[in-house]
């Protein structure tokens, strides 16, 4: 996951960095991005239910790339 955290730092600017914590229910801090494998409580997220994410990172972040408007060419038509 470590890969993730840099990817969101990359396209975002933002910190991020991977959970240390196994056992958190809610992330609340300002600031950081947290990459987790944790379900945690939240508005929204980023999986089977908002993009969908089959087990293949490559396509899951080109998806997200193309849902924000980073890589138009990233998808086919």
């Amino acid at each position: 996951m470590p890969e993730i955290a840099d990817w969101v730092t990359w396209y975002s600017g933002l910190e991020a960095f991977v959970d240390p914590s196994e056992g958190r229910a809610y992330w609340t801090t300002r600031g950081p991005v947290l990459v987790t494998s944790t379900k945690l409580g939240a508005a929204c997220y980023i999986d089977d239910r908002a993009v969908y994410h089959g087990g293949d990172w490559d396509a899951t972040l080109a998806a997200v790339s193309y849902a924000i408007g980073l890589d138009r060419a990233a998808l086919p038509a």
